[in-house]
């Protein structure tokens, strides 16, 4: 299927990953949770939000179009969104997940510590199940994406206790769950107000390592 245009701005972005913050509960007042071994990680390259537009003058864009730098979530569909490779990286895993809202969309971060190309596959279900025992992982919100990425959780014990639940500062993003790791493949449940259109790429990290982005507009 197509592409979806997902452009990566120039600048930087300090996405908080606290341990203590595992489990399920509200997001913390800055609109980003996080799980993972440091307490802090840096992103060299991310997103380039626009002003909201409820905000905006009257001289800026019509306000009915929310458009971050070179990122128009208008382009997006609901449809299937895949990449390959479908196999799963040999030289590392997923580490981190940093959920993140914004005025045009909101997002979630899956960092691995691999240089490898990732591969994913992301649609709506209409159940998202576990991986490897299919079993129904219960979401929040009226709309669900499965996602899965092509690289193992590196520290699956660690994610089985990850729960992010959204909270007024996001507008579409409901809750982000954990959904197993098997044979290579890490799932992930995606709870979303209502199904609105998403995109999902890759991208590198300042250290080199490979980043799956997933975007769902408001």
């Amino acid at each position: 299927m197509d592409r979806r245009m997902v452009v990566v701005g120039a600048a930087g972005l300090v996405v908080v990953a606290s341990l203590a913050g595992c489990g399920s509960g509200d997001a913390s007042e800055s609109g980003e949770s996080g799980i993972g071994a440091t307490s802090t990680v840096t992103h060299t390259s991310t997103f380039t939000l626009a002003p909201d537009p409820a905000t905006a003058t009257a001289s800026s864009a019509d306000s009915t179009t929310c458009i971050a730098e070179g990122m128009n979530p208008a382009t997006w569909n609901t449809a299937e969104d895949s990449a390959p490779p479908r196999s799963p990286v040999a030289d590392g895993g997923i580490v981190d997940v940093s959920p993140g809202a914004g005025p045009c969309f909101d997002q979630v971060v899956f960092r691995t510590d691999s240089t490898s190309e990732v591969g994913f596959t992301a649609r709506y279900v209409p159940q998202v199940t576990r991986e490897g025992s299919g079993a129904p992982v219960p979401l929040q919100g009226a709309a669900h994406l499965q996602l899965s990425i092509f690289a193992p959780a590196v520290n699956p014990d660690l994610f089985q206790g990850f729960g992010f639940v959204a909270d007024h500062t996001y507008r579409s993003l409901r809750q982000v769950a954990f959904a197993g790791s098997f044979e290579g493949v890490t799932t992930f449940g995606i709870g979303v107000d209502h199904e609105t259109p998403f995109a999902v790429e890759t991208r590198r990290a300042g250290d080199g390592a490979t980043e799956v982005l997933l975007a769902v507009a408001h």
